[in-house]
């Protein structure tokens, strides 16, 4: 079982890996769209009122183009024989768990409660607030560390096999890899908005 969720590249053929990566982007492009979610970068998720199930696609392109692609050169960097399909796979199946995400927004649960905490930012409300609109932020919030924590670690196991990398250099050219991704994906939603 731990194979299979967080290293299911030492496991499946490529092919089978490529289709589950496309089907599940498609699959998550349609659930963001549906609830009323956005990608707005590699590592960053937002709420909207009026998503285009377009826009929902074309996110989903650039940030899997992004990453990707900083993927590519910094595991060309470690090991120049890296397949391109190979962090193609990677990044295609380490994004599953992110589209999980979405699931708490229904009935736009988590934006009414994140817009309702925001009525009381202030110090002089601070002592108002309701509760029962933190308790699924708090949820929301803990969920979304153990899927990053997934994610990160299935990008990177595959990363590390694509590029048989090893090592505390390895580690390093990967962090900057992704977040040269997430802040590249992020301008050029921004920019395509």
């Amino acid at each position: 079982m731990i194979t299979l969720l967080f290293k299911p590249f030492e496991k499946y053929s490529e092919q089978k890996l490529l289709i589950t990566g496309v089907i599940a982007t498609i699959f998550g492009a349609l659930v963001t769209y549906l609830l009323n979610c956005k990608f707005i970068g590699v590592l960053k998720m937002g709420f909207t009122e009026t998503p285009s199930i377009g826009q929902s696609f074309l996110d989903s392109i650039i940030i899997l183009s992004c990453l990707t692609s900083f993927l590519f050169l910094a595991a060309k960097y470690i090991y120049k024989k890296t397949r391109l399909i190979d962090i193609i796979v990677t990044t295609l199946v380490s994004f599953i768990p992110l589209y999980l995400l979405p699931i708490f927004n229904i009935n736009d649960t988590i934006k009414i409660a994140t817009e309702s905490i925001l009525q009381y930012a202030s110090p002089e409300l601070v002592n108002q607030m309701p509760l029962d609109n933190l308790t699924p932020l708090v949820i929301f919030g803990f969920f979304t560390l153990t899927i990053i924590v997934w994610f990160i670690a299935l990008l990177y196991n595959g990363f590390k096999t694509a590029s048989n990398a090893k090592g505390t250099k390895a580690m390093v050219v990967f962090g900057i890899a992704l977040i040269l991704a997430d802040a590249t994906s992020r301008v050029f939603i921004h920019y395509f908005n």
